[in-house]
């Protein structure tokens, strides 16, 4: 797809969209709340599972039409190399663990290495 970081796996992107009367502070605040939440461990075994069962859910609507084979492989060849990746995302999705999401979060979701860019409709 067209997001930064899909050939060499090295972002993580989050998009928000606030609604009318949230201000742009307060959900980027809510954000980085729920980045604290997985730092500090408190991300359940049901919450991992239940995220692991959209996902799979995702790719396998993903691959249910001739159109969507053809995308997710061509997709997938380009960003890992392999079209046959497409069948190995599930074996590292379930492989990940409640530790894993903290190590990693702690790690790499410090505030030295964000960028936030934000889209503002003007009145014009």
């Amino acid at each position: 797809n067209g997001f930064p970081g899909t050939r060499f796996g090295s972002l993580f992107l989050t998009l928000a969209v606030p609604n009318q009367g949230v201000e742009l502070d307060t959900l980027e605040q809510r954000i980085y709340d729920e980045i604290e939440i997985v730092k500090g461990g408190s991300i359940t075994q049901e919450e991992l599972d239940r995220a692991r069962t959209n996902i799979r859910a995702g790719i396998i609507r993903g691959l249910a039409n001739n159109t969507g084979l053809a995308l997710n492989f061509a997709s997938t060849y380009m960003t890992k190399g392999d079209w046959r990746d497409v069948f190995l995302q599930l074996e590292r999705y379930n492989a990940v663990t409640l530790e894993d999401l903290q190590r990693v979060a702690n790690q790499y979701l410090i505030k030295q290495t964000r960028t936030v860019g934000a889209t503002v409709k003007t009145d014009s």
